[in-house]
């Protein structure tokens, strides 16, 4: 079966909240046209509708985006900025990213778009993340990013970015495992990784959008995207306002819930 506005709007909800809370917008999207018997549209569809959650990042944090491109100007004319350090923050740790997943893209998108590598996935990164979460300290806020050039930070988040280029890792919780190791406080950590992910979002889904199927209607995706804006906002407006305060626990069990799941009904 091709896919149709109940479709769409299942992918567009399920993109729109799986992109910013840790259980892995790719992996849920990945399992879909099982769950719903439909043909897989593959990589190229998933990633339109990240049309949506890239927006609404932008919406939700217009004022701190349009600091940043402030902060980079007033750089360039030779006055230090935070919010210009925190640009540059971001550029490094998509550099790290963009090397990751040229190296694995195409195996991840050819091979490991199975139920069985997602479970595995689901499984082990939950279990890092949870790990990560519960034992670390915080003692860095948004300052590490800001007045300076936090190298090791912003490499390794976005090298753990880049490795969630596999179904089932999950951008937010690889980035927000690694941060934790780093003694980043979730809020500050929470920010920087929504930043952090709008060049994947929109660089990803430039890439791809050629090789959307020629059958696809307009329309179906269109709102697809609306569908996953919408509830994206929401999900970015949840994370900052309760997950930050709870912690990622819950999030590890519906992980290994899914998992389960994946495995008995699928195995």
């Amino acid at each position: 079966m091709e896919m149709n506005i109940f479709a769409t709007t299942i992918y567009g909800l399920i993109q729109g909240l799986a992109e910013f809370l840790p259980i892995s917008s790719s992996g849920h999207l990945a399992l879909l046209p099982k769950v719903l018997g439909i043909d897989d549209p593959g990589v190229a569809f998933d990633l339109a509708m990240h049309i949506g959650t890239g927006m609404a990042v932008v919406v939700y944090f217009r004022r701190e985006i349009g600091a940043m491109f402030t902060g980079l100007w007033e750089m360039k004319s030779g006055k230090p900025n935070p919010m210009g350090y925190y640009a540059l923050n971001i550029l490094l740790s998509n550099v790290a990213t963009f090397v990751i997943a040229i190296i694995f893209k195409n195996f991840a998108e050819k091979q490991a778009r199975v139920p069985l590598v997602i479970a595995i996935n689901l499984i082990l990164f939950g279990l890092l993340m949870w790990v990560c979460d519960r034992f670390s300290k915080s003692e860095k806020k948004d300052e590490t990013f800001m007045g300076k050039m936090a190298f090791k930070e912003s490499l390794f988040m976005g090298l753990f970015q880049g490795v969630a280029v596999f179904p089932g890792v999950s951008r937010s919780g690889s980035t927000l495992a690694i941060s934790r190791l780093l003694k980043i406080e979730r809020s500050a950590a929470g920010r920087f990784s929504f930043m952090m992910s709008l060049p994947v979002i929109f660089g990803g889904m430039l890439l791809h959008l050629r090789n959307l199927p020629p059958h696809l209607h307009l329309a179906p995706l269109l709102w697809g995207i609306v569908v996953s804006f919408l509830a994206g906002l929401a999900a970015i407006r949840f994370f900052l306002y309760w997950v930050i305060g709870q912690g990622l626990g819950i999030f590890a069990l519906y992980r290994l819930v899914i998992a389960i799941i994946i495995l008995l009904v699928l195995y």
